[in-house]
């Protein structure tokens, strides 16, 4: 349980960072006397956008946290209420999840990490498929347009 709260904390404490990070770069940015109110605005934009992105990074870490340790956390709950032996078999399927799922956790992690790669090489050869698109992420720029 004290691992669960550790990783939403420091995910907390990384997506307050960047926030604050950012409205101090935009307090510079208001600042600054060379800028038209268009060229603020497109700042703030980006800014914003930045956020979010950090925000959905953060989200889906968490996320692949709990999909990996979700069956673990439950059959931990199950057996400090000393679920029988005669029950077992209805154990079955959690314990399933749970070794399917636990050693996973790492491809999450990889996938998730890759993620803003991913969305950039969609956005940059829109014409290309997703799974070119991920080979793009994971492999850089040795795989080639086709």
């Amino acid at each position: 349980m004290i691992s669960v709260l550790i990783i939403i904390s420091s995910n907390l404490l990384v997506y307050f960072h960047v926030r604050s990070s950012i409205r101090q770069s935009q307090g510079y940015l208001e600042r600054s006397v060379n800028m038209s109110v268009s060229q603020r605005r497109e700042q703030n934009r980006e800014q914003r956008k930045k956020i979010r992105a950090v925000a959905a990074q953060a989200f889906c870490y968490c996320f692949g946290f709990f999909l990996s340790f979700a069956p673990s956390f439950t059959l931990r709950i199950v057996e400090f209420f000393e679920y029988g032996s005669e029950k077992e078999a209805g154990l079955f399927p959690l314990l399933f999840l749970d070794k399917l799922l636990f050693p996973l956790q790492g491809c999450f992690n990889a996938f998730i990490y890759a993620r803003p790669a991913f969305l950039r090489a969609r956005k940059e050869f829109p014409l290309e498929s997703r799974a070119w698109a991920l080979r793009r992420a994971l492999y850089g720029d040795r795989i080639q347009v086709t």
